[in-house]
């Protein structure tokens, strides 16, 4: 099984002459029986059970020995299909067949306002038109059959405005974007059924020209958090970055250095001029694990409130590696560009 892992040892330092081997796990498996524990399985002192909590599928192995026990937990992580495109995945059908519905996108009901869950296809457009800085891009917006004609058009013109300007609010120049709206034209899918009709309220993606040229990812490529300002920037050459390598849901790691030229931007998320210590550290990680694919970025690592990733090719073949650690209210990214030592 996969997910959060922890290993608890336990000793025993009373006078106590009794070994305990036996009661600690009966102990144990009748607590586990109270929560709602389902025996895996059961011998002589080691078991298995397995919990649901808090939405949460959560496997323990208890081991008992003389005066001495360990509990291993996995806390199991549910599968989550992301419906957010890559830019590679973007750029690759936008090559074979010149467009691509852009997934994830989400409005209000019959209104052109995108809906907060629609940032990550969003980042993801910016992305790729900061990799691909000759790319111009038409974004068309569509609609089912239902309402007037004129009303869907409309619609579909003010959707499709408004990806663009969210689009250019990242910072992509507006003259590589045109918006077009289709209205009811144009479905993918049947107008009978709700299933079709939301497969024909879309927005698409259609190459103009360009694409050939691709820029070098850089630090500045991965997005900071709202509200984050620059608090200090440093630049040096032939510096050490250690890395952490852990394997999914594993509790080994193995610590490697690297050295290179080393780019460094320190935030912090400001509230009403002041540091915002309620962006607490693990909110800060979890957004990078959500968005660090967009940037063809691979989480290698996470120890503590660190995160490291691999970029394996940032556009001229060289490897980059990387890392943010996160504190309350305040982060870190670095960028190092060499090859292992």
């Amino acid at each position: 099984h996969k997910g959060g892992y922890w290993k608890l040892d336990y000793k025993n330092i009373s006078s106590d002459k009794n070994s305990g081997r036996y009661a600690i796990a009966h102990d144990y498996k009748a607590e586990l029986l109270r929560l709602g524990a389902v025996i895996l399985k059961d011998e002589d002192n080691t078991m298995i059970l397995r919990v649901e909590h808090d939405n949460t599928t959560n496997y323990i192995e208890l081991s008992s020995y003389n005066k001495k026990f360990s509990l291993k937990i996995i806390a199991e992580e549910a599968f989550k299909q992301s419906l957010v495109l890559t830019p590679d995945t973007i750029k690759s059908e936008l090559d074979k067949t010149g467009k691509i519905t852009l997934e994830g996108i989400f409005f209000d009901f019959d209104k052109a306002t995108l809906r907060p869950e629609s940032a990550k296809a969003i980042l993801s457009t910016v992305s790729l038109m900061q990799r691909y800085s000759d790319l111009v891009l038409s974004v068309n917006g569509y609609t089912d059959d239902k309402g007037s004609e004129e009303h869907n058009h409309r619609l579909s013109q003010e959707r499709a405005a408004s990806v663009l300007k969210a689009i250019v609010a990242e910072g992509v120049e507006s003259s590589r974007l045109h918006s077009n709206g289709h209205g009811e034209k144009d479905p993918v899918a049947t107008n009978d059924t709700d299933e079709g009709r939301a497969k024909n309220r879309r927005v698409e993606l259609h190459k103009v020209s360009g694409g050939d040229k691709r820029s070098i990812i850089g630090i500045d490529f991965i997005k900071p958090l709202e509200g984050s300002v620059v608090a200090s920037r440093y630049e040096y050459d032939d510096l050490e970055l250690s890395i952490h390598h852990t394997k999914p849901y594993s509790q080994k790691k193995r610590l490697l250095n690297y050295k290179g030229h080393l780019n460094t931007i320190n935030y912090k998320i400001l509230k009403d001029g002041k540091v915002d210590a309620t962006i607490s550290r693990k909110e800060i990680i979890k957004n990078y694990e959500n968005v660090l694919e967009l940037y063809s970025a691979e989480i290698i690592g996470k120890y503590g409130d660190s995160l490291y990733f691999n970029i394996k090719d940032r556009g001229d073949g060289v490897s980059v590696y990387g890392l943010i650690d996160a504190y309350d209210g305040k982060y870190s990214i670095k960028f190092l560009v060499q090859e292992k030592i």
